[in-house]
């Protein structure tokens, strides 16, 4: 991915997010940086990129501010700006439950997991302001299914 791609991207990202209440600017813009630039990385050959985008996120130590609980990695965690304060809090907090109906046959349905709502999350915020993106992963990974889910 170019340094300009990463660039658009952050900010057709901050687009859809700031149409939203903002309670921390800079929560919101490290948000986007993170799923901008680290969204695409996947893992290959048993390396899994996007632990090692994490580790090297949260060992930048310029950066005070937002703080990132050191249970799993950043991508575990979305940006709660409900309250008063900006915080981190995990994706598995807004995962709804649903109740399977033995008449849908079950390549229509798509199980929320963590890892499916945050996908969802930044793809329907790109979708918000006309943005493309790319699903990459494995076959058999859940791409189709999830924009299934989405449609």
């Amino acid at each position: 991915m170019s340094k300009m791609a990463m660039v658009i991207t952050i900010c057709k990202a901050l687009d859809g997010l700031l149409k939203d209440k903002v309670v921390n600017l800079e929560y919101t813009f490290v948000y986007a940086c993170i799923w901008a630039i680290g969204a695409a990385f996947s893992e290959k050959d048993g390396d899994d990129y996007r632990k090692v985008f994490s580790s090297w996120w949260r060992g930048q130590t310029e950066w005070k501010v937002v703080k990132f609980p050191a249970k799993g990695t950043i991508f575990d965690f979305y940006i709660d700006q409900s309250g008063d304060n900006a915080k981190p809090e995990e994706w598995v907090k807004i995962v709804k439950t649903i109740e399977y109906d033995d008449v849908t046959p079950m390549q229509n349905i798509t199980v929320p997991t963590p890892e499916t709502v945050s996908a969802s999350q930044y793809i329907k915020n790109l979708i918000l302001v006309g943005h493309p993106s790319l699903l990459v992963g494995m076959a058999g990974s859940g791409k189709t299914q999830l924009l299934k889910g989405l449609l």
